[in-house]
């Protein structure tokens, strides 16, 4: 929506309203594409679960349509149980299993601890942290509905 009324002289010469205008429409695109991923990967995992019967029930493992090979696989997955990802890793450990466990940290909890600690040392990484991360500002533009 372009509101000429509440919108500074300066930014309808410069052309912002138009690239306003893009960046909402691409934006909502990406909206309506994610939505129809959502729904495809929903039919296809229907359609995958149907196919499993299908085959499971006429005893067939493999066969080939269209130019293309369709075969039953099964694999495993495992995970920790709920509030026992500790307990694992330290069994793992514990067991000779060691090399199964990685340490991660949470990107987004990464870059709030860094921010405060640049915030804490004037604007700057404390000596330990600046050799073992990189930090860079990114801008980008905040949208979000206007109150009519």
């Amino acid at each position: 929506m372009n509101d000429n009324k509440t919108a500074h002289p300066k930014l309808l010469v410069t052309g912002l309203p138009a690239l306003a205008d893009k960046l909402r429409a691409l934006k909502d695109e990406q909206e309506d594409m994610k939505r129809v991923a959502r729904d495809v990967a929903a039919d296809i995992e229907a359609a995958q679960q149907r196919l499993v019967r299908e085959m499971r029930g006429s005893g067939t493992t493999q066969f080939t349509h269209a130019g293309y090979i369709y075969g039953l696989v099964t694999k495993l997955k495992a995970s920790a149980l709920d509030g026992q990802k500790d307990r694992l890793c330290e069994a793992l450990k514990k067991k000779g299993h060691g090399h199964l466990v990685y340490e991660a940290v949470n990107a987004s909890n990464l870059s709030g601890f860094v921010e405060e600690q640049m915030r804490k040392n004037k604007k700057q990484l404390p000596k330990w942290l600046a050799a073992l991360v990189t930090a860079s500002e990114e801008t980008t533009v905040s949208v979000r509905k206007a109150k009519k």
